[in-house]
């Protein structure tokens, strides 16, 4: 879809207030990571964004860092 076509109700959802992060993990770079690609989401976590990303934009720190 192309962002001229989003609308901010298209952002509007119910989301339970468990489901809501009140203080960071202890260990940040194990954080959830939603990911979208051809059209159905995934779940993994964030020390593995360099997984998800164009090999273009990723860096030698982004594959080998912790925290980004």
């Amino acid at each position: 879809m192309h962002p001229k076509h989003l609308s901010i109700n298209d952002f509007t959802y119910h989301l339970p207030g468990e489901k809501i992060a009140l203080h960071p993990l202890e260990k940040r770079d194990q954080s959830k990571l939603l990911i979208y690609t051809e059209e159905k989401i995934k779940e993994d976590i964030y020390k593995n964004i360099a997984d998800h990303c164009c090999p273009e934009f990723v860096t030698q720190d982004l594959r080998t860092s912790d925290i980004i």
